[in-house]
């Protein structure tokens, strides 16, 4: 058996990953529970999918059609939203929802922020 053909696990990193998801996790869950996220948002949601948001557009825009108006969608790729935002617009709309700096949230958003390449 040749040993050197076998390749070291770099557990911080898997551990990283794992703690990660976690807290995205836990995150969502907050979110979910105080009711921070519009109705409109599909993404990262439980029972919800990409089938959900088409058949509400078609169904916007069927009614739109029998009342004799026009429909229209415009869709985007906001992948790095989150990245572009604000750091003081975010931590002023935190505040606003009732997360302060040392609730849960505010304290995993924090910790995002200060790893964010600007």
């Amino acid at each position: 058996m040749n040993l050197k053909a076998y390749r070291s696990i770099f557990l911080p990193s898997c551990l990283g990953k794992v703690v990660g998801k976690v807290v995205v996790k836990q995150l969502a869950e907050e979110a979910e529970r105080r009711g921070l996220r519009s109705d409109g948002q599909y993404g990262s949601r439980k029972r919800r999918s990409a089938i959900d948001v088409a058949a509400v557009m078609v169904d916007r825009a069927d009614a739109a059609w029998r009342e004799g108006s026009l429909a229209g969608a415009l869709l985007m790729d906001i992948k790095a939203a989150f990245l572009s935002v604000g750091r003081g617009r975010l931590i002023h709309t935190m505040r606003g929802k009732g997360l302060t700096e040392t609730s849960y949230v505010g304290r995993r958003v924090s910790s995002q922020i200060k790893q964010w390449k600007w």
